[in-house]
């Protein structure tokens, strides 16, 4: 039986659910690293492998068995409705457009409260009515395999037939429909390669949203950076890319693995390029990883750590990442003009994951994959203010800590203290001589030692006007600083 799974865990779709410990529910499969029953399924994306049939032939095909039954639907269900929380369901094969009833798997994925993505190859899209069906069975999210884009030469090459016109046509039939398009293409000799290599730059092409519901636009968005030398199983595979001057080939690369490259030569990722050291644990730019691990739990942590405070890009947005003492959260930037949202950051005990609690839903971040969030040079402007602080220590008058320190002056030091001085600047003796201030939810929060009152907050807009300073405030226009 097809199965039903996700990144590096199961939610076997097998007999006896719910089910542990294997891939896809396939006796065959090896064991998982880690299986979770449905009923635990932290993941937010779930694949259902629905048929092992398909009306195409291609060379790259990873599913060469056709004889293996459908999933059943009524099995499926049963699963979903163990599931915890909503999930994005992928459904795939084969081809799932195979099955006759695709439209009442989508409806009942729908009545069940999650979100339905079908991975097609498109070729039966290219007939309107059926796209027309599968939009009223509450279909919106479709991801068409592209490997030959619009040239039938391609196809032929990797997909074994002529097809473009159909693909097209597939495309133009779904976007017509309102529904939300991505495609996909097979990186192979002579199929174009989206690398700029005068940036070491790697860009990823789709249809999104666009402002008016009844269009789509197409986005070209970062995908992460390279190395400074060019990996030779690269150049063997893509030998039209034109490197920049200067740039050599690394002789000691010759995988199509990531972490096989990674051994071949770990000192490679020397980043040279002009606004190369934008990048992020795993982002190596390269599709050779086979999806297994790209960085370490130990590479991530010195990342966030070196990133605290500043500026990073996610999903059209901006984040920040902030250690507060005893925890982690994480500070998402809105709208020009709009307030910040703060959200709590939670890890289990072996650090293996990373979770942003949203209020509806958990973004997970599974440790040792490419980290999401790319860096771009910016500091938030909280953060502006305590660097200069730290960076000038002068007595600062402080108006937020009250009547009791109206004479008092304070002085910030690195590592998240401070010292409380007299207006001449001389240090007070008694309790109240010291203390320590962090970054919490936009606002400082500081705490004198001894004090019985406790600790004292002030947003950071305030606190800014409190002291004269103006910090440099991001907004989606600001461009990444590189230099």
């Amino acid at each position: 039986m097809s199965g039903l799974a996700n990144g590096t865990g199961s939610v076997p779709a097998g007999p006896g659910l719910p089910g542990r410990g294997r891939w896809a529910g396939n006796p065959g499969c090896p064991p998982v690293v880690r299986s979770f029953p449905a009923e635990e399924n932290p993941f937010e994306t779930v694949v259902a492998d629905v048929t092992h049939r398909c009306n195409m032939a291609c060379a790259n095909c990873y599913l060469p068995n056709r004889d293996i039954p459908d999933m059943d639907i009524g099995r499926l269900e049963e699963c979903l409705a163990a599931l915890p929380k909503r999930v994005n369901l992928r459904l795939i094969g084969a081809e799932p457009t195979m099955r006759r009833d695709l439209p009442d798997i989508i409806s009942m994925v729908r009545r069940r409260g999650h979100r339905a993505v079908l991975l097609t190859n498109g070729l039966r899209l290219a007939r309107e009515s059926y796209v027309r069906t599968l939009r009223e069975a509450g279909l919106r999210h479709v991801y068409v395999s592209m490997n030959g884009a619009d040239n039938d030469d391609w196809y032929e090459t990797i997909d074994n037939m002529r097809c473009a016109a159909k693909k097209l046509r597939a495309v133009g039939n779904a976007v017509a429909h309102g529904m939300i398009v991505n495609t996909g293409t097979i990186l192979v000799r002579g199929v174009l390669v989206f690398y700029e290599p005068g940036s070491g730059a790697f860009y990823i092409e789709g249809l999104f949203p666009h402002p008016d519901p009844h269009k789509r636009q197409w986005v070209r968005g970062r995908s992460g950076w390279v190395q400074d030398s060019w990996p030779r199983a690269m150049a063997d595979k893509c030998p039209s890319v034109e490197l920049p001057t200067g740039m050599r080939f690394n002789e000691k690369q010759t995988s199509l693995r990531i972490d096989e490259l990674r051994r071949q030569d770990p000192a490679a990722p020397i980043r040279n390029f002009r606004g190369s050291q934008l990048t992020a644990p795993g982002r190596t730019g390269l599709a050779a990883s086979g999806g297994r691990p790209t960085t370490t739990k130990e590479e991530v942590d010195a990342f966030l750590m070196a990133e605290e405070g500043n500026i990073l890009r996610w999903n059209k947005r901006a984040w920040v990442w902030v250690r507060s003492w005893d925890r982690e959260e994480v500070w998402r930037i809105q709208h020009e003009g709009t307030s910040e949202r703060f959200f709590d950051v939670a890890r289990p005990e072996d650090g293996s994951r990373l979770a942003v609690r949203f209020p509806t839903r958990d973004m997970v971040y599974m440790v040792g994959y490419p980290f999401p969030f790319l860096p771009t040079g910016r500091r938030h402007p909280a953060f502006q203010l305590t660097d200069e602080l730290v960076a000038r220590p002068h007595p600062r008058e402080l108006p937020f800590m009250g009547e009791a320190y109206a004479d008092k002056r304070f002085v910030f030091h690195a590592g998240g203290k401070f010292s409380v001085v007299d207006e001449a600047g001389n240090l007070v003796k008694g309790p109240h001589f010291d203390g320590v201030w962090r970054w919490t939810r936009g606002t400082l929060e500081m705490t004198v030692r001894d004090d019985p009152t406790g600790f004292r907050l002030t947003h950071w807009r305030t606190l800014a006007h409190q002291l004269g300073m103006k910090p440099t405030v991001w907004t989606p226009s600001t461009p990444d600083k590189i230099d």
